[in-house]
């Protein structure tokens, strides 16, 4: 049975879905996996060059405001953050018209109930909250993985335009989200490391939000 995870806070970094072409907001689906690896508190930390100051607040689910820091580089001002505001679901084939948005918890299962779960998680602040002019210095997801697996764990960049109040197996076309270059990015953003570890897990995400 998959294992789930608390998320709650993203580090601020993904990019429109773990993705090609930028979309409205960032997101990742992370890779089915032979077992169940469900994470949670996504932190993104995106560190910018501008010296404005974000305004507004996330479109969907309530956010808090980020923790930034700022010090001075090469005559320039930077800043560093940390969102802790997420929006993130799963889908699972064995239901392929529920909603799971309300759960506290992410799961990756390549055979939950005999079906694969695929995890949603995207960071709605952040294009709100960064200045256009930005320049992304570095960008770093944390996720806290409180289930092992043998398996290979990965996050793949969102094209494709969901929200997690109504995203289900079938709404992205009867087969979950494709790693096909149109609902997401062939390529990996990302892949969990010691996914057999439980723990606090960092990676590196900085070309996925500048993509933005």
């Amino acid at each position: 049975s998959p294992t789930r995870i608390p998320t709650g806070s993203p580090t601020a970094v993904p990019s429109k879905s773990p993705t090609v072409s930028p979309i409205n907001s960032p997101s990742v689906v992370p890779s089915n996996s032979p077992t169940s690896t469900p994470t949670d508190s996504p932190t993104a930390s995106p560190t910018d060059t501008p010296t404005a100051h974000p305004t507004n607040s996330p479109s969907s689910s309530p956010t808090s405001s980020p923790t930034k820091n700022s010090f001075s580089e090469n005559g320039a001002t930077v800043h560093t953050k940390t969102f802790s505001d997420a929006s993130d679901t799963q889908i699972w084939a064995l239901r392929p018209n529920n909603n799971y948005h309300s759960l506290g918890a992410i799961t990756v299962d390549q055979d939950d109930g005999g079906q694969p779960t695929q995890a949603l998680l995207k960071f709605p602040s952040l294009s709100d909250l960064l200045p256009p002019d930005a320049a992304i210095l570095s960008a770093k997801l944390s996720l806290h993985a409180r289930n092992p697996t043998r398996g290979v764990v990965s996050g793949y960049r969102m094209i494709s335009v969901w929200s997690d109040q109504t995203a289900t197996w079938n709404s992205f076309g009867g087969n979950g989200v494709s790693r096909n270059g149109v609902q997401a990015l062939s390529s990996a953003s990302f892949t969990i490391p010691n996914a057999n570890q439980i723990g606090l897990k960092s990676m590196d995400v900085t070309i996925d939000v500048q993509e933005w």
